[in-house]
């Protein structure tokens, strides 16, 4: 099972957007974040918390 990171379980719950329409994790309504005006903040991770998909490194089976 895997655990879910504090920002898909603040999700789940009421996400609070503040006066500027952000909310605590600087994203607005549509998913953009206050800085980059990107699905993707500073840090490389979306509104869920999730990193950006093309920094993972690839996993091959052999």
């Amino acid at each position: 099972m895997r655990l879910k990171t504090p920002r898909r379980h603040d999700r789940e719950q009421q996400v609070e957007y503040g006066p500027d329409g952000y909310d605590r994790h600087g994203f607005n309504r549509a998913g953009l974040h206050r800085d980059t005006q990107d699905r993707y903040g500073p840090d490389g991770r979306d509104q869920d918390g999730e990193p950006r998909a093309s920094r993972l490194p690839l996993l091959r089976w052999h």
